[in-house]
């Protein structure tokens, strides 16, 4: 019994960790919000306006831009693509470790191995997707570290 449960749970997590291109259509669109984020020489939480157009990259149904406009700050204008793997287990250059489904809310964990504030560390994704709300969290752990702690976070609704 133990077997079967343990290889229920495998086959679940492995069924969740992939998501589909329907997970972010609900996403285009505009998003007004704040981005809330730790200053790294106070490390002192700062809010600045924020304002992200999400639509489908010309002929790739795998991709999304979000373009960012920051309201205050229009030097910090861009944008950033989100392409799901043919395997539909990375977002990009993140691998995904969790999907959470529930009702009309998606919830999207991702991680990848880069640097922070010159530092070698992990760092973390979440993404809450509803049709009213978007929030896009990232959390960094130095791999020295036992535990994650916030960076930043988008905001945003509609």
């Amino acid at each position: 019994m133990k077997t079967l449960t343990f290889l229920l749970l495998t086959c679940a997590s492995l069924f969740q960790a992939q998501i589909s291109p329907n997970d972010f259509r609900q996403l285009f669109g505009e998003w007004k919000g704040e981005l809330t984020y730790n200053d790294y020489r106070s490390g002192k939480l700062t809010n600045i306006p924020v304002q992200i157009k999400v639509s489908e990259l010309q002929n790739d149904k795998n991709a999304i831009v979000l373009f960012y406009n920051y309201p205050e700050e229009p030097k910090a204008n861009g944008y950033d693509t989100l392409r799901i793997s043919a395997d539909k287990k990375m977002i990009g250059d993140k691998n995904i470790i969790s999907i959470g489904r529930e009702e009309n809310i998606t919830k999207l964990t991702t991680e990848k191995q880069g640097s922070d504030n010159d530092k070698p560390a992990t760092l973390r994704y979440i993404y809450t997707i509803s049709n009213s709300k978007f929030v896009i969290r990232k959390e960094v752990k130095y791999n020295n570290a036992e535990n994650y702690f916030f960076r930043n976070e988008y905001s945003l609704t509609r």
